[in-house]
């Protein structure tokens, strides 16, 4: 079962370090930008506080190859990027039991590919 899987990885998982605002309903949608950055972001009304890689994570599964990359860069242009390796798939599935873009494909979610992982500068 797909749960005791996710639990048993999760055990071993390191706690959070970090905690930060995770807006669990991002994509491009709610932001406006013009054609070298973000300019506003819209539609936030579903905040919740967790580590950052949560929202790191669902972030990816709403990008491009090319928008990875760039929103990769961007991040590391103020911080060091997060390892996503052993929290990418606990998250995925906790993300896809929160339904905040309605039901979606279990399998086709966390086969999603691993974008942030392909990036190196």
């Amino acid at each position: 079962m797909i749960h005791n899987e996710i639990i048993k990885k999760l055990q071993v998982n390191p706690a959070p370090s970090i905690s930060s605002f995770v807006m669990v309903d991002m994509d491009s949608r709610q932001l406006l930008f013009d054609d070298k950055r973000v300019t506003a972001i819209v539609d936030t009304e579903a905040y919740v506080i967790g580590p950052r890689e949560l929202d790191l994570v669902t972030i990816e599964c709403n990008l491009t190859s090319n928008g990875a990359r760039a929103f990769k860069r961007g991040y590391e242009s103020i911080g060091e990027f997060p390892d996503l390796t052993q929290c990418r798939e606990p998250y995925r599935y906790f993300f896809s039991l929160l339904e905040v873009k309605g039901p979606i494909d279990y399998k086709e979610w966390t086969n999603t590919p691993k974008y942030f992982d392909c990036i190196s500068e």
